[in-house]
């Protein structure tokens, strides 16, 4: 089973894009797993390890916007200065909270200071940095992978009234039972180091990441914080499925149409330099813009309903409901945006071409 899958994921390993991959897949109602290669060298990966799901776990902070809003906590359609007063001038009174969930706030990828800055400085900086000039929110697009969770981390802290983490684990994580799911970040450096790597390619050999230092060192940063195994973050995107048969209801029909609209559409991500499609904190297939160049894309099979998110270089998660599944792919490698692009459309192939021989 998936043969051709491993054969991809060791191709990579003798060219040293990766140590391991991780695969979970949910398909007309069944669950597969698979891992493959070392966690690190030496020790081999299997499908309970804890990976870093860096921003494919975006959609988590998305799913709690979303949650609150169910609670008449908040609106999608809130400026951010309601919830955040300092967010005023420049330009930024017109930002809503959906601007911030598409990308199309405009806001600038600032130097916070992350790790090692206190988190209410960060906030500081990103509350007082104007936004990019001439922009009018909602009209144009760019990805901004940390600032804009910061900010919706911290709307999300203030409208529930305790930290993103406690709220993302009491509303999201132990719901969906993603019981070995971890958020790294300082308070949690004791209990992860040594247990959770990931590794850089450089100049042609595969090294220790530094970003574990970084994560390990830091304040929470909701956009990127979570890790775990691959099967963990593959029931959040089956929580985005209305047809899975085990969906645990934490969000209504009509909240999860609301994350998988199309609400920007047709614009070119000045992050990308690519169109891309969002919906509210997810990536929504955009193949019809050119299925062999759409970066952190979900193969050329998938739906035009498929919506999910990429984790820098590293992995791609996503669910697509019109073919009844859900699938969450993790390489421990990170080799370069162009290596990691060939790499996973790669992999996603190869998955299609094993998914023919499942019962």
């Amino acid at each position: 089973m998936f043969l051709r899958f491993q054969d991809v994921v060791e191709q990579g390993i003798e060219r040293k894009l990766h140590l391991g991959v991780q695969l979970s897949l949910s398909y007309r109602g069944k669950n597969y797993e698979l891992a493959c290669g070392q966690s690190r060298p030496g020790i081999s990966l299997d499908v309970d390890t804890k990976l870093f799901w860096l921003s494919a776990c975006k959609p988590i902070a998305a799913v709690a916007t979303l949650i609150l809003q169910q609670q008449g906590r908040l609106s999608i359609d809130d400026p951010v200065s309601k919830h955040l007063s300092c967010f005023t001038g420049t330009g930024k009174d017109q930002i809503t909270i959906k601007h911030v969930l598409s990308h199309t706030a405009g806001l600038k990828d600032v130097r916070t200071g992350w790790p090692d800055t206190d988190f209410e400085l960060i906030l500081t900086r990103l509350c007082e940095t104007p936004i990019q000039e001439g922009w009018i929110p909602g009209m144009r697009a760019a990805y901004v992978p940390a600032a804009s969770w910061i900010l919706l981390g911290e709307i999300i802290a203030r409208a529930s009234g305790m930290p993103f983490t406690r709220f993302a684990q009491q509303e999201i994580l132990d719901p969906l039972q993603m019981d070995d799911t971890v958020c790294v970040h300082r308070e949690t450096a004791e209990e992860l180091q040594g247990t959770i790597q990931m590794f850089d390619r450089s100049d042609g050999e595969i090294r220790e990441s530094d970003y574990v230092n970084r994560m390990l060192s830091g304040v929470v940063s909701p956009g990127s914080c979570f890790a775990g195994p691959a099967h963990n973050l593959r029931k959040l995107y089956d929580a985005l499925r209305l047809n899975h048969k085990n969906r645990k209801e934490i969000l209504t029909a009509e909240s999860i149409q609301q994350i998988t609209f199309r609400h920007r559409e047709n614009l070119v991500d000045e992050t990308f330099r690519h169109k891309l499609d969002f919906g509210l904190g997810v990536i929504i297939n955009s193949n019809r813009y050119g299925v062999k160049t759409v970066p952190y894309g979900y193969g050329v099979h998938s739906s035009e309903g498929a919506s999910g998110h990429g984790g820098s270089q590293s992995s791609i998660g996503f669910a697509d409901p019109d073919r009844e599944m859900s699938v969450v792919i993790i390489a421990n490698g990170r080799p370069g945006e162009g290596q990691h692009q060939r790499r996973f459309r790669h992999l996603l192939a190869a998955l299609e071409e094993d998914m023919q021989h499942l019962d």
